[in-house]
């Protein structure tokens, strides 16, 4: 029997590192990616149905990220729940740019409107 090292970190080849600590493999990693993929996807279809019935719903489409990426992985993770987080954000502000355009001309940047938008608040 071959035993290692101390100093050697024991982690099987399919696995991938996070920390010093913790160790996933990496087909758990990917589950966790596409899962939040795929709830990041339904949440912006379901925010367009729950939309056109009269309800702004624009936390479905990073709730469901979450809930897909949680679902699929076996592991908790701090690096698929940022990840995660920018897909569902991404996935948010995509479905409220559909949902409502700017009315200016209907680009999607949104820093050259911010000030237009808070003159309005300020004038009331």
């Amino acid at each position: 029997m071959r035993t290692q090292p101390t100093g050697e970190s024991q982690t099987p080849p399919h696995t991938f590192e996070c920390t010093k600590h913790q160790s996933m493999p990496v087909r758990d990693i990917a589950f966790g990616a596409l899962g939040g993929i795929a709830g990041a996807c339904l949440g912006y279809f379901l925010f367009q149905i729950i939309v056109r019935q009269g309800f702004y719903a624009i936390v479905l489409p990073g709730a469901l990220a979450g809930i897909g990426c949680g679902s699929l992985s076996r592991h908790r993770s701090i690096m698929l729940g940022i990840v995660c987080a920018i897909v569902g954000t991404i996935a948010g502000i995509v479905a409220e740019w559909r949902f409502a355009p700017f009315n200016q001309d209907n680009s999607f940047l949104f820093s050259s409107h911010i000030s237009i938008n808070s003159g309005h608040l300020h004038n009331s």
